[in-house]
C-alpha cells in the first residue's frame, strides 16, 4: 500500500494575473519593471548566456536593482533578485513590497510596447520563475507576507504577476 493511498489530502490554488506590459498603467509596478529591464543590460552571464535583471521595491517605496553575475565555479554565481535584495538590505531596508524579474538569453530582446494577448494562453512555465533560492531570499527579507508581489516579464511582453505566499507555499515563519 502507498503513502499517497492515506490520509487527507492539501490542495494549493496558485493565483496568477498575466497582461500585455504596455497596459500597466504608470506607477510603482511599471517602474520596477523597467528598472529591471536596465538592470539585465548589465547582467554578466559569459557562461550561460541568460542574462537577468532584477528590482526589488522595499515597503518604504524605494527601488533596488540588481542582476546575475556569473562565476566560472558556477556556485559563486549571483542571481538577480539575490543582487537587489542583497543591495536594499545593504542600504538600510530590511522588508519588500514586490520584486520584478527580467531574463531571456543576451540575444533576446525584450518587447515592452505589446498590447494584445498572445493567441495560445501562457502557462507559468512560459515566464522567468524565481528559484528556490531566490523564493527563500524574498520569503526572508518579507517579513511573514505572503502578500508580496512577484512580477516576471516574458521576452515577448507579457507581465507575470503572482505573490510569494502562492510561488513559496510552504514556506518557514521568519522570527
Amino acid at each position: 500500500m502507498s503513502l499517497w493511498t492515506l490520509g487527507g489530502e492539501i490542495t494549493q490554488v496558485i493565483r496568477v494575473r498575466f497582461i500585455p506590459f504596455s497596459l500597466v498603467p504608470e506607477g510603482p509596478e511599471r517602474q520596477l519593471v523597467m528598472a529591471a529591464l536596465v538592470a539585465r543590460e548589465h547582467s554578466q552571464a559569459n557562461h550561460s548566456g541568460f542574462t537577468c535583471g532584477a528590482a526589488a521595491e522595499s515597503i518604504e517605496g524605494e527601488i533596488f536593482p540588481g542582476c546575475n553575475v556569473e562565476r566560472v565555479t558556477f556556485t559563486q554565481t549571483t542571481h538577480g533578485e539575490q543582487n537587489a535584495i542583497d543591495t536594499m538590505v545593504c542600504s538600510g531596508h530590511k522588508l519588500l513590497r514586490r520584486v520584478a524579474l527580467v531574463a531571456a538569453p543576451r540575444d533576446r530582446k525584450i518587447i515592452i510596447d505589446r498590447s494584445d494577448m498572445p493567441e495560445k494562453q501562457p502557462t507559468m512555465r512560459d515566464f522567468p520563475s524565481w528559484c528556490g533560492q531566490c523564493l527563500v531570499n524574498v520569503w526572508e527579507n518579507s517579513g511573514n507576507d505572503p502578500n508580496v508581489e512577484l512580477l516576471s516579464l516574458r521576452s515577448d511582453g507579457i507581465l507575470f504577476l503572482t505573490t510569494i505566499g502562492y510561488a513559496y507555499p510552504m514556506a518557514f515563519e521568519i522570527q
